[in-house]
C-alpha cells in the first residue's frame, strides 16, 4: 500500500504523537510514540529509540521534521498496533509463561 509522507501532526491517529529525535545533526524525519505528550510510552518503530542502543529515546515532541513523518510508524499507528517495546514485553511474558507452564504445569506471566 502506497502511502505519501506525512507534514501535518494533526493527521496523527489518536493515542500516538509524533516527536523530532533530539540529535545532532537534527533528523530530517520525526517518529510516533505511543502514548500522550505528558507520557510518551514508547516509539512505533526502532528508529525513534534514538538512545541507549534502543532502549530510551530524547525527543522534542510535537515537531515535524523537514522530511515529514516515519511512514513505518504512521502505517503501524493506523493500523493500531502497540509500540515495539511493548511488542518485546509480550514476546517475552510469553516465553516466560511457556517456560513456567513446562517446569510446573501452572501457567503464569512473569511482571
Amino acid at each position: 500500500m502506497f502511502m505519501p509522507r506525512i507534514f501535518d501532526k494533526s493527521k496523527v491517529p489518536e493515542g500516538y504523537v509524533v516527536g523530532l529525535g533530539r540529535d545532532h545533526p537534527h533528523p530530517l524525519i520525526s517518529h510516533l510514540y505511543q502514548g500522550t505528550y505528558d507520557e510518551p510510552k514508547g516509539p512505533m518503530c526502532n528508529n525513534g529509540a534514538n538512545r541507549d542502543g534502543g532502549n530510551r529515546f530524547s525527543i522534542w515532541r510535537g515537531n515535524v521534521g523537514e522530511n515529514g513523518i516515519c511512514k513505518t510508524c504512521m502505517k503501524r499507528a493506523i493500523a493500531g498496533e502497540d509500540n515495539i517495546w511493548k511488542k518485546e514485553e509480550d514476546k517475552i511474558n510469553a516465553k516466560n509463561t511457556t517456560e513456567n507452564s513446562k517446569d510446573t504445569g501452572v501457567s503464569t506471566v512473569n511482571k
